[in-house]
Parts: C-alpha cells; structure tokens; sequence
C-alpha cells in the first residue's frame, strides 16, 4: 500500500521529497521484519567467546530481546523477562537477549545482575555482515521485543515486555 499511493499524486504534501524519502525508507527497513516473514538470521558473540545465531534458536516460542545495558527500560523490563521465564522454563520457550552496544563488561554485569545466564545471551559483536540493529532490525529504541517460532517466523514485533505473557498464553491457545 505504501509503494501504492504515497509516491503518486494521490497524497498531496508540500515537502514530496524528504517525507518520500523517509517513508521509502522505512518501507524497506519494516518489509522483512513483518509478521510470518522469516527474521534476519545474525550470530552474536556469547558469553564463552564463540557465536550464537538466531536461527539456532529451535523451541516453539523465542524471545529476541535487543537492549542496551545502560538502559532504564531494559532495566525495569529484565527481571519481567526473567520471571516469565522462570515460570514457563520446562516449556519450549528459550529467550535471546542481544546488547546492541557499549563494553562487555557491561554486558556481563547485567547478565549477572539479572540472573540471565539460562539464556541465550548475546553481545554486539557479529559475523559475517555488518549490522546496523536501527536500520536491519528496527532497534530505534530499547527494548525492543520479537517473538519469533521455531520456523524461525515472526509472530510479534515491538511487542511490550508486559504483553509477553498474554501473548504467549493466546499462542499457546491457537497453536494446541
């Protein structure tokens, strides 16, 4: 729809240029990140030096949880993360935390301090590509949230950490 009407004359706007710019933009930033499309995969460094890749993730429900150490919303979100973790840990639930930037002395402080080493954490050292996490996964602020199943398809995008669990149980409920 975005490539249908917004470059025609259909929509009458003063500055075409930079607002069609922007908005192409963010149309080919958003176009692979969509609902039942398959996640870029990406290998992040781990907390024993080798990597983990998205695509290895292989339970039913997995969390990607892109955050930044220093954050107060990443914060206030990590031990949210971690209970629902804890109580649903003996289903096929596994959760991907990656820190997008700053020192991994940071990065494993706020492992330790959020009792995260269950998970499959994840620093922002890459293989293979280079990543640009606000333009390849649409981080313009943290946290931000994908659900994906064990297809490696998203099932939520920029979902809240305090919609996690609900989401969860209506997956569960359509998916039985």
């Amino acid at each position: 729809m975005a490539k249908k009407y917004f470059p025609t004359k259909h929509i009458n706007i003063i500055d075409r240029s930079t607002l069609y710019y922007n908005f192409i933009k963010k149309t080919h930033t958003l176009k692979p990140l969509l609902v039942d499309k398959t996640i870029p995969d990406l290998g992040v460094l781990n907390t024993k030096g080798k990597f983990n890749f998205i695509h290895e993730l292989n339970k039913d429900f997995n969390i990607i949880f892109f955050y930044l150490p220093s954050c107060g919303h990443c914060k206030e979100a990590a031990p949210k993360l971690k209970a629902f973790y804890d109580s649903h840990k003996n289903e096929s639930i596994s959760i991907m935390p990656i820190s997008t930037e700053e020192s991994e002395a940071d990065w494993l402080k706020f492992i330790n301090d959020y009792q995260w080493q269950d998970f499959t954490n994840g620093y922002g050292a890459v293989v293979s590509r280079n990543v640009n996490y606000s333009k390849d996964y649409d981080v313009k602020t943290t946290p931000t949230i994908y659900v994906i199943d064990k297809t490696h398809k998203i099932i939520a995008r920029r979902i809240g950490i305090n919609d996690i669990e609900p989401f969860y149980k209506l997956y569960q409920k359509q998916n039985k």
